[in-house]
């Protein structure tokens, strides 16, 4: 698996004790290292055969001046580690293109501020981040897959959204070109993380946008799958533990 090798064996030898979003994350994650066609499967809907890359806490290049990398929850599907680095990330080389960027939150909400951009929410900068990875010459699908509890999809399914993320993903949903753009171009008013270059990344999101697919799993679905009987009833048990 990509990513911090020292904050993976620290997660590894530590039990869910409360809501921590990141430990169950992984604790989940870590049971599909053997099975990661079957997560992909549950994160997309879709098969993929090829062989799958796995990251955790990962960090492609960011775009923006005066930003710093994103840090993804989870990608996975046709990346690879960047040379000389522990938790970079980059497209692969595999035949099916196709890659997947995941936001989890369990209690926690996305931030409504990221960075030094105030009007910049969190799921933006993921998706974004998702548009420009593969450059404007990608033919494949492009998988931004939010990760919650049932409960608060069920919510927005049911018209009643209780999180703001519940909201941004409505607007993404029903028009993701006019709402993404007319996001950027906010932003981009403000001149406060201007583009390394605007023109070429503005030009790849235009081309990507059609190939971008969101998605919104529950961790009661992943949950539900994992393969070892005996781990994924402890998980379960601690997710269900502090889940009221």
């Amino acid at each position: 698996m990509i990513g911090p090798k020292k904050l993976f064996q620290e997660l590894k030898n530590k039990e869910i004790k409360k809501s921590d979003e990141q430990l169950l994350l992984f604790k989940i994650v870590n049971e599909y290292e053997e099975n990661r066609n079957l997560l992909y499967s549950l994160l997309t809907g879709e098969k993929n055969e090829d062989n799958i890359e796995l990251g955790m806490e990962v960090q492609p290049h960011t775009n923006r001046k005066e930003e710093g990398n994103t840090y993804l929850d989870l990608a996975l599907g046709n990346i690879r580690q960047r040379t000389n680095t522990e938790s970079g990330i980059e497209l692969g080389i595999n035949k099916k293109e196709d890659f997947v960027f995941c936001e989890a939150k369990w209690k926690s909400d996305i931030s409504y501020g990221v960075s030094k951009c105030t009007i910049r929410n969190q799921l933006q900068r993921v998706i974004e981040t998702a548009l420009i990875f593969p450059k404007k010459e990608f033919k494949g699908n492009i998988y931004v897959v939010l990760i919650t509890p049932e409960l608060y999809r069920n919510n927005y399914f049911a018209g009643i959204n209780t999180r703001l993320y519940a909201y941004k993903y409505d607007e993404y949903r029903k028009n993701i070109r006019k709402t993404f753009i007319e996001e950027l171009n906010l932003i981009e008013s403000l001149n406060k993380i201007p583009f390394t270059d605007e023109k070429k990344c503005k030009d790849i999101i235009e081309k990507n946008l059609d190939k971008l697919i969101l998605k919104w799993v529950t961790f009661e679905e992943l949950i539900a799958q994992i393969p070892n009987d005996k781990n994924r009833i402890e998980i379960n048990k601690a997710y269900e533990e502090y889940n009221s």
